[in-house]
């Protein structure tokens, strides 16, 4: 993780890309706040990744990743949580989980 990117976790509650514009659209009830974030990503690399990681025609609705964000709230990645190593998972308490 780069010292601009920041580390999330949540479910996914809407995707949707365009292929015109490239740009896609990963909506996520963040863990940590309960908040919405409508996280902008490239649609092809976004949907390959999906599909990857829930199979070609899955549903990815209330799927639960962890997802890392650049200083322009632009997605640079996410991992299924239950594929999380225990350093990431490890990162993100130290983050988030108050003490």
């Amino acid at each position: 993780m780069s010292r601009h990117e920041t580390l999330h976790k949540g479910k996914i509650i809407e995707y949707f890309g365009d292929y015109r514009s490239m740009i896609g659209n990963l909506v996520v009830r963040d863990s940590a706040t309960g908040g919405i974030a409508y996280i902008f990503c490239e649609t092809i690399q976004t949907e390959r990744g999906l599909e990857m990681a829930y199979g070609a025609g899955s549903s990815v609705l209330d799927k639960e990743i962890y997802y890392g964000l650049d200083e322009n709230m632009v997605l640079t990645g996410f991992i299924p949580v239950e594929e999380a190593e225990e350093d990431l998972i490890r990162v993100y308490d130290e983050i988030h989980i108050k003490h």
